[in-house]
């Protein structure tokens, strides 16, 4: 196989794909399968439906698991080098130059409506979630129950609580309609599990040992990326809990409008971590924040591709393994309330300015009548940030 070529069509990739793992979704349907024939209509759906059940970015682990399927491990690490390095940097830079200039004018004016438009875009994500992944009411009243101990308990060790206390409940819940099957002969490849788990131990010993801020940040982004079920926007949640609320490394504006550029600049919206990990280490020069941000990508990026090493092979007969369909529903449900519950965390710092309010209801109103996509809204968003509009 003539990898120098997949490798090239994976860089076109990470220059044309704008927004989230849906919009991801037809780009690489045109250029992998239709253009490209790598692989068929089916096997692409079949690699998304393996992604979003693990932690992690799902375009970028759909992309790694067919270079895993072509050329192994080596090709696995070349295709997520080639596919998130650009977005990285990009953020990375943008990170330094809102660090520079985010007190003048013109960056103030050109975020002002950024924050209530990011409120309507995750709660609208959190609608299209659960459209998508909840289908049983019972799926509905976790989603809820999640929204209000999330929203009430804001804290970073409950998210993975939450997770994993849907989970079991789901495949609890289920037990009595599963049919009686054996547990899956499956083969696993061991090396790549061992490696996600010394990690996952031996990174935060390290960090604690040496008190070193920069292995102590790598922790930070490796434990949450081991985390994070269902995308970019199930990201915010982890991220704003720890590094805006607790810790405040960020303020609100800061965070969302990062997050909002992140969608806008093309590759995954993962990227996003080298963003906060740029902020993450306050009071150090510049080139350390730059290194911190590269080490923050690093962490958020690493668990899913060790997950996606370990699934493929996995997969064909894991997936038909009803208890773990049924903890997903679980997983699922806890990833929906999550972001509902992040959205109106969001809500309460807004300003109390009724043109904030104002904007949030068109945005909504734009977002479920229209549509016109989040990436569209948020460059309306900025180009009105220009227009000298005078807030009562």
């Amino acid at each position: 196989m003539n990898h120098r070529s997949f490798l090239k069509e994976i860089w076109i990739l990470s220059w044309v794909t704008f927004g989230g793992s849906e919009v991801h979704f037809p780009i690489f349907l045109d250029r992998l399968v239709r253009r490209r024939r790598y692989l068929t209509t089916a096997e692409l759906v079949e690699l998304q439906s393996l992604c979003q059940c693990l932690p992690g970015a799902t375009s970028t682990q759909m992309l790694v698991a067919l270079a895993y399927r072509r050329g192994g491990t080596t090709l696995g690490y070349l295709t997520l080098l080639i596919w998130a390095l650009p977005a990285i940097c990009l953020m990375t830079a943008l990170a330094a130059s809102y660090y520079t200039f985010a007190e003048t004018r013109s960056v103030v004016s050109l975020t002002r409506w950024i924050h209530p438009i990011m409120v309507a875009i995750l709660f609208h994500a959190s609608c299209l979630m659960g459209r998508r992944l909840l289908k049983t009411p019972t799926a509905n009243v976790m989603t809820a129950i999640v929204a209000l101990i999330a929203f009430a308990f804001p804290y970073v060790y409950v998210y993975p609580l939450l997770l994993v206390a849907c989970g079991f409940f789901a495949s609890r819940m289920n037990r009595h309609t599963q049919t009686a099957e054996p547990q899956p002969n499956i083969p696993v490849p061991w090396k790549n599990a061992w490696i996600w788990g010394t990690l996952i131990i031996v990174i935060p010993i390290i960090g604690h040992l040496t008190q070193s801020k920069m292995i102590l940040l790598l922790e930070n982004f490796y434990r949450n990326g081991s985390l994070i079920f269902g995308g970019g926007y199930a990201m915010v949640p982890f991220f704003f809990s720890e590094f805006v609320e607790q810790k405040k490394l960020l303020d609100a504006t800061t965070f969302l409008s990062g997050f909002a550029f992140a969608q806008v600049l093309p590759g995954p919206i993962f990227s996003f971590s080298a963003y906060v990990g740029f902020f993450a280490l306050p009071s150090v020069p510049i080139y350390q924040k730059i290194i911190a941000a590269l080490l923050a990508a690093t962490g958020t990026f690493m668990p899913g591709v060790f997950c996606t090493f370990l699934a493929v092979p996995a997969w064909t007969r894991l997936k038909k393994y009803a208890p773990v369909q049924a903890a997903l529903k679980g997983i699922y449900a806890a990833c929906t309330g999550l972001v509902l519950a992040i959205s109106a965390w969001l809500f309460q710092p807004l300003s109390n300015e009724p043109a904030y309010y104002i904007a949030l209801i068109i945005a909504l109103l734009l977002l479920f009548g229209t549509r016109l996509s989040p990436i569209g809204l948020i460059l309306i968003g900025l180009a009105l940030g220009w227009i000298p509009i005078t807030l009562p």
